[in-house]
């Protein structure tokens, strides 16, 4: 068997605004198989918090504090953060 086969990642999820009310916590940790991308780890999150999946299509996702597609890879370690859509006024 590969060395690779197995490999799980940490990462940490922050959510904020709506996306942190709708879930009741600020940061959650996660392990995931890896490879993983946003939408693979975005999957895992919406399984553990099934009230966040109503924000789904109009979260955005931050990686490491730039903004994200679902295709972006996640490494080890990497901080994602849940950003609900604002609105000014």
């Amino acid at each position: 068997m590969s060395e690779n086969y197995c490999n799980n990642i940490n990462v940490k999820i922050l959510f904020f605004g709506a996306a942190r009310d709708a879930v009741g916590v600020e940061e959650a940790s996660f392990s995931t198989a890896s490879p993983a991308s946003v939408f693979t780890v975005k999957k895992a999150v919406f399984a553990r918090y099934e009230t966040l999946s109503g924000f789904a299509k109009s979260l955005m996702v931050a990686v490491n504090r730039e903004y994200a597609t679902d295709e972006t890879a996640i490494e080890n370690q990497d901080e994602i953060a849940f950003l609900p859509p604002v609105s000014g006024g």
